[in-house]
């Protein structure tokens, strides 16, 4: 028997990615500001100063040899709110995610973790309470239209504001946005007054004439943040970090959120049956305990750390497609789909992952379609059902299973379709069975059309979501 360790986080069944509306939403502006610290370096209206200057705050940590001086926001059941006075230091945002998510950024981590381990004692760490962090994105689409999308939450000890927070605490406890930096943030390049300092989001997404950027929203002290007039400024530009952490001084906040609210060690368990059947067992011990048995070893397509994804694809019967939708022969080569036809339905498999530093996020997705021209490119198709068809018939459902982030056992090489030069997907053995569950299921023309996960507890609406967090900050 193989045990392999894992964590998860939830299964969440919904019908579709939920997306809002805000009725404040003004449209986003163009990006605009300065474009180095000397230019924004104006003269800073006394009263401002004055207010910035009078604010009571507490020490609590330590950073560059520096205490630091932290606002009070909140007191409340859940801890105290505490947010820097200064910037604490002068950094890019960073992100290899087009939509720019603070899922995605590379502030995140270091915040979480090489801020966390530098600027505070074993003490202090034990009094900081994780929060759940939420994520949006917002797209601005070729009609003008704004649209906010909201990801699952995330877990953070140490976190940047986002813009509805700012708003709840402007003028309040924040009688400003002016900003100072410390002195090892001036020593990085941070202007000496009015500090311009990072959000967390919602990014925005712009597009006119000269194409499409995606920016990150950014402070100035004289900047009204209720009326949206923050700035734009893309990834990798330099601004002020303000973090932002909850704290329990006193020892009283109850019911705190913890990683093993989250998460719950696991295991992926493997056996086999009599008559040869492998039995796959993930998430053991758990309420989303799953077992899948099938006649394939997966270890087969396990070799130097690397899942052989288009050799099981081969193995079954499956055609190999590039980007173009066009056959392809080559495994080494570039592949974005595979396809296999049976009974008159072809069904088509898509993998896709996007790279980050610190995880892994993936899905991939079965879609069943009318059998595509000989010559023609495999999306030039129509679906096999209509709305109607399977309207209430989870059973003909197509199938999109996520994997929000991964403890990395394995990679996927040379599949998908976001455009690295090398990209290396990876993914934890209990991803590898669920994956490998769906195509050997698809592979039977027995089960031409249907959902895999129709007749497992995984069953539920039009998307299957598997929402798996490995490895916290």
């Amino acid at each position: 028997m193989k045990k392999l360790s894992a964590v998860l986080a939830s299964v969440i069944l919904v019908s579709s990615v939920s997306g809002f509306l805000t009725g404040c939403k003004q449209d986003p502006p163009a990006y605009t500001g300065p474009t180095s610290a000397e230019d924004s370096a104006a003269p800073v209206d006394p009263a401002i100063k004055k207010a910035y200057d009078e604010l009571e705050t507490v020490k609590f940590g330590n950073y560059q040899g520096e205490d630091i001086e932290w606002i009070v926001l909140e007191k409340s059941d859940k801890g105290t709110l505490l947010f820097s006075k200064y910037a604490i230091d002068y950094a890019s945002f960073e992100c290899t995610d087009v939509m720019e998510s603070w899922q995605t950024v590379k502030l995140r981590p270091w915040l979480n973790e090489e801020f966390f381990e530098a600027a505070f004692s074993a003490e202090e760490q034990s009094k900081i309470l994780w929060n759940e962090t939420p994520v949006y994105d917002t797209s601005q689409y070729y009609d003008g239209e704004v649209d906010e999308l909201i990801r699952e939450p995330e877990l953070d000890r140490v976190f940047l504001l986002n813009r509805d927070e700012l708003i709840q605490y402007y003028q309040k406890t924040l009688p400003n946005c002016y900003c100072e930096p410390t002195a090892y943030a001036a020593s990085k390049g941070a202007p000496s007054t009015d500090c311009q300092w990072w959000l967390r989001g919602p990014c925005e997404i712009t597009t006119n004439e000269n194409g499409t950027n995606t920016g990150i929203p950014a402070i100035h002290g004289t900047t009204d943040p209720a009326a949206h007039t923050y700035i734009l400024y893309p990834s990798h530009r330099t601004c002020g970090v303000r973090p932002a952490i909850w704290v329990d001084f006193d020892g009283t906040v109850e019911n705190t959120i913890q990683p093993s609210d989250w998460i719950a060690e696991v295991s992926c368990e493997t056996s086999k049956t009599a008559d040869g059947q492998y039995v796959y067992t993930i998430y053991s011990g758990t309420e989303y305990e799953q077992t899948f048995t099938m006649d394939v070893n997966i270890d087969d397509y396990i070799k130097n750390g690397q899942f052989d994804l288009p050799g099981f694809l081969k193995e079954r019967g499956w055609t190999l497609y590039d980007s173009d939708g066009m056959p392809t022969t080559d495994v080494n080569s570039y592949i974005a789909s595979a396809s296999i036809t049976n009974n008159g339905i072809e069904t088509v498999f898509s993998f896709f992952s996007t790279f980050v530093p610190t995880r892994q996020i993936c899905d991939f997705e079965l879609e069943y379609k009318k059998p595509h021209k000989n010559g023609a490119s495999l999306y030039d198709s129509e679906y096999y059902y209509s709305d109607e068809d399977r309207r209430d018939n989870p059973e003909l459902y197509d199938t999109t299973v996520y994997f929000d982030e991964h403890e990395i056992d394995y990679v996927v090489v040379g599949f998908g379709i976001d455009g690295f030069d090398e990209p290396t997907y990876g993914l934890s053995y209990s991803d590898i069975v669920i994956m490998v569950y769906a195509l050997d299921f698809a592979s039977d023309s027995n089960n031409s059309g249907k959902n895999p996960f129709y007749s497992t507890t995984m069953n539920g609406r039009e998307t299957f979501s598997c929402c798996i967090i490995y490895d916290m900050p």
